[in-house]
């Protein structure tokens, strides 16, 4: 007996939630860090 049914309803409420979550947490631990150009010129400090 095969119970398998596919995507459910619940497991994309899941899934929707979780990316928002991982979202939320990388613009967290994201912020207050330099931009493209500053960080391969190492902001200049690099003598």
């Amino acid at each position: 007996m095969n119970n398998k049914q596919g995507f459910t309803t619940v497991d994309l409420v899941i899934l929707i939630l979780y990316l928002i979550l991982v979202l939320l947490v990388g613009m967290y631990f994201a912020r207050g860090e330099k931009k493209g150009k500053a960080y391969f010129k190492g902001d200049g400090t690099i003598p």
